[in-house]
Order: structure tokens, then C-alpha cells, then sequence
């Protein structure tokens, strides 16, 4: 269904007074890796005009990637629509399970996971990895004139795990920026795809706000503070009820995570279920491959090991990459939880 028709309301009726009809087309060119059209259009007021030109090509991955130094990988490479060699993110297509190379609609089977092409094309243009990944937008790469999407990913602390595995029509070389440096050449003009710069201006406000979310966690470290359980020990997941809680797990009120609720708190050394409770912070735990983090509580004056952190949240963290830090009368080392 044309997704114009499903809106309703004035916004509706404004949509379908702006729509074109389209009313013939010619494949000028149309071979495996375009579909090069020109079509005529009846517009709103009843007029026919041509031509108008449109293409289809496969939908596209771009990944602003970070090292664990705090450095952004690009590329260098030819570029033959300017003729000139540009500095760029590491990017490619999304795969057709089909064999075909363009023509699925958005969100349509027969495309391969958005997520596992740019884990794909992260590896094989610059032989790096990483574990902590992010989908910022999917959005037309030219609503002008072509009907594919560009899907844009973060892939943070990326670390090197192998050689480039280059495509037989791919000759580029992997550089390292600093954030100021890629600033300079997007003012400069030597930072040349648009889609890419959106790219970054996005990352960068992603950014700032996974930055003030790992601080503000981190304030709570070693704080006593109070929290509400809703989901008391004994209780069961409220999505997936094969998951029940042996420990009591609430909230701070009021003070929100990363994936827009309220900040959620692991309560340990507690035996029975509450409903509230006053203890101290003790440990974070940090998921890698998620929005939020997770703080730990415990009762004052009582110690709990790391390794039993690890054990009583392994429940419900075992399904993410994790490392916990603990309060330093504790334990401040790093470790993983879940295994």
C-alpha cells in the first residue's frame, strides 16, 4: 500500500493533494547494478509533463567507527561521479538474498540484516571489530531521484582483529582521525559524501549523550541513594515470563537510563522481595552491546565479591556483553559477567 494513502486526518488530505501519478515508464539502462528510469508524471492539477529521471539501486550500510584511543577510521579512495580520491566512513551494500542487486522495498525479507552488512563492511575495508554498535537513522539516500536507503551505524572502541579483505573493484587505504581533524575537512570541502557528514553530525550528538549517560551512572558509584522494585524477587519478566527473578530489581525514581526509562538497580543481599529499599551503589554494569547500563545495590556494611555481582545477575545479563566495575572498596577491576 502506498504509505501516503495510510495517513488520515488534514495531513492525509494535504499528502494526497501533493502526490504525483506516474504514468509511464522507460528503462533506459537496466543491468545488474542499475535501473537507470525515465517516467512521465500527471501532477496534481492535472497536467503531464516529462521527463523525469530515477534510479534504483541496492541499499547501503555507513559506519562511524571509533577506536578504543578515541580515533575515527576513514578511507581513501577513488570516486569517479567527481573523479577525485575522497576521505570517507567505511561503507558498502546490503546483500540480496535474492541475487538481485536493487528493487526490495525498505524492511523487505529479501535484504540481509542492515546490522551484519556493516559488521561486514567494517571488517573487510579496515580488518577492525568492535562490540558496541548502534543504528542511528535509516533515511533516503537521494529522495530526488533514487528509491534505496543508506542505514547509518556507530561502531565504538574498535580494535584491529585482521587484514582488509578487499572487493576485486576496491583499491583504498585505511587513515585515522582525530574528531577536530574530520571537523576541518568537512568545513574545508575535503570530506566529500553528504550522507557521510550527516553521518557524523549525528554521531557526534550521540556522543555527547552517551557521554553524559556514562557519567551520570557513574555519580551513583559508592552513593547510598533509595530505589522502587517492581519486580520483586520471585516475579517473572513482564515480556518474557520464562525469566525469573532471584534477586529484587527496581529504579532510582525520576533519574532516567539510556533507553529513556527510569535508571534500573539490581538489589542484592536482600532475601526476601520489597518494594523499596535504601542501600549502596556497589557496581555497574556496563553493556557493551545496549543502550542503558545497570547499577547494583547492596545492603550497607555488606561485601559482595565481583565474581558474586557476576553470578546473581547472570539471570538476565548473560544475553548481553557486559564488564563490571565496582566500587573501589570493593574491587575496581574490570570483568565479565555472564560467563
Amino acid at each position: 500500500m502506498n504509505q501516503n494513502k495510510e495517513k488520515t486526518g488534514k495531513e492525509g488530505q494535504e499528502t494526497a493533494d501533493l502526490v504525483w501519478q506516474e504514468l509511464r515508464t522507460e528503462h533506459i539502462v537496466q543491468d545488474p547494478w542499475i535501473d537507470f528510469r525515465r517516467s512521465a508524471y500527471q501532477f496534481p492539477d492535472g497536467r503531464v509533463f516529462e521527463p523525469f529521471y530515477s534510479y534504483s539501486r541496492k541499499d547501503y550500510v555507513v559506519i562511524v567507527a571509533s577506536d578504543e584511543q578515541g580515533n575515527y577510521l576513514c578511507v581513501r579512495q577513488f570516486r569517479q561521479g567527481i573523479k577525485e580520491v575522497t576521505t570517507e566512513f567505511p561503507a558498502g551494500g546490503i546483500e540480496r538474498k535474492d541475487g538481485k542487486e536493487y528493487g526490495a522495498k525498505r524492511g523487505q525479507s529479501g535484504s540481509e540484516d542492515a546490522w551484519k552488512a556493516a559488521k561486514r563492511e567494517l571488517f573487510e575495508e579496515t580488518g577492525y571489530e568492535s562490540n558496541e554498535w548502534k543504528h542511528l537513522l535509516t533515511v533516503p539516500s537521494n529522495a530526488t531521484i533514487a528509491d534505496n536507503y543508506a542505514y547509518i551505524f556507530t561502531a565504538r572502541n574498535c580494535y584491529k582483529s585482521g587484514n582488509q579483505h578487499l572487493d576485486e573493484t576496491e583499491f583504498l587505504n585505511v587513515r585515522k582521525y582525530a574528531a577536530d581533524e574530520i571537523e576541518k575537512m568537512i568545513y574545508e570541502g575535503s570530506f566529500q559524501q553528504a550522507v557521510h557528514i550527516m553521518a557524523w553530525l549525528l554521531s557526534r550528538e550521540d556522543f555527547k549523550i552517551y557521554t553524559l549517560r556514562k557519567a551520570l551512572v557513574k555519580s551513583y558509584l559508592g552513593k547510598i541513594t533509595g530505589i522502587k522494585v517492581d519486580r520483586p524477587s520471585g516475579s517473572a519478566h513482564p515480556k518474557h515470563a520464562d525469566i525469573i527473578y532471584p534477586v529484587n530489581y527496581g529504579y532510582i525514581p525520576g533519574i532516567f537510563g539510556g533507553d529513556g526509562e527510569e535508571l534500573d538497580v539490581y538489589l542484592l543481599g536482600i532475601d526476601k522481595p520489597v518494594k523499596e529499599y535504601t542501600g549502596r551503589i556497589i557496581a555497574i554494569i556496563h553493556r557493551e552491546d545496549d543502550v542503558e547500563d545497570k547499577l547494583v545495590m547492596a545492603p550497607e556494611g555488606v561485601e559482595i565479591t565481583q565474581d558474586e555481582v557476576a553470578a546473581q545477575v547472570h539471570f538476565q545479563e548473560q544475553y548481553y556483553k557486559t564488564k563490571i566495575e565496582m566500587w573501589e572498596k570493593n574491587q575496581s577491576l574490570y570483568g565479565k559477567s555472564g560467563s
